[in-house]
């Protein structure tokens, strides 16, 4: 009786994974769909991003984040006025600093155009993107919102696709 009992138990077990797996299939189908509509090349010039450091300020309760990002680069064309980083359209940017000052840029199709005064090829700038949003209604799920038995809590697991889904970066794995 005992190894029927076990047996019944043991089959039952099997169709609840089963049912969790079907779950974690879906979601990384989903994740991988998303992952084949990146593109290659964004607009703007070349450039070698050489540091970033990232400044956030996360609150998982009420699923957002707020921060900015602060990129040492250099330039790879002469006549350098504009280079980009990727970002998701749906988190919204409040501002871009160079060297402290304000400068034009433009946000849209998952991409910030960033404008700047003409520089030779090999000058160095130091830039600032000032932003904010839900990074978890990207596709790409890199960012994610949750509960534990403590509260709210806040994940990530983004690279090599996810990490412009939450954070402007450059999203460029040849680089």
């Amino acid at each position: 009786m005992r190894k029927v009992f076990a047996s019944f138990c043991l089959f039952c077990s099997l169709g609840l994974f089963a049912q969790d797996m079907e779950a974690i299939i879906k979601g990384e189908r989903v994740a991988y769909e998303g992952k084949q509509q990146i593109k290659s090349k964004r607009s703007g010039q070349s450039y070698d991003l050489t540091y970033q450091c990232l400044k956030l300020s996360i609150d998982p309760g009420v699923r957002e984040i707020a921060g900015s990002v602060y990129s040492e680069l250099t330039s790879l064309e002469e006549a350098f006025s504009q280079f980009s980083f990727d970002l998701d359209k749906r988190m919204i940017v409040d501002s871009v600093r160079l060297d402290n000052e304000s400068v034009m840029f433009q946000h849209t199709d998952d991409e910030i155009i960033i404008t700047v005064p003409e520089i030779n090829r090999g000058a160095r700038l130091n830039v600032e993107v000032f932003y904010h949003g839900d990074p978890s209604v990207n596709e790409q799920k890199g960012f994610s919102f949750d509960y534990q038995q403590d509260g709210p809590i806040s994940w990530t697991l983004s690279e090599p696709y996810g990490a412009y889904g939450w954070w402007p970066c450059k999203q460029q794995l040849f680089d």
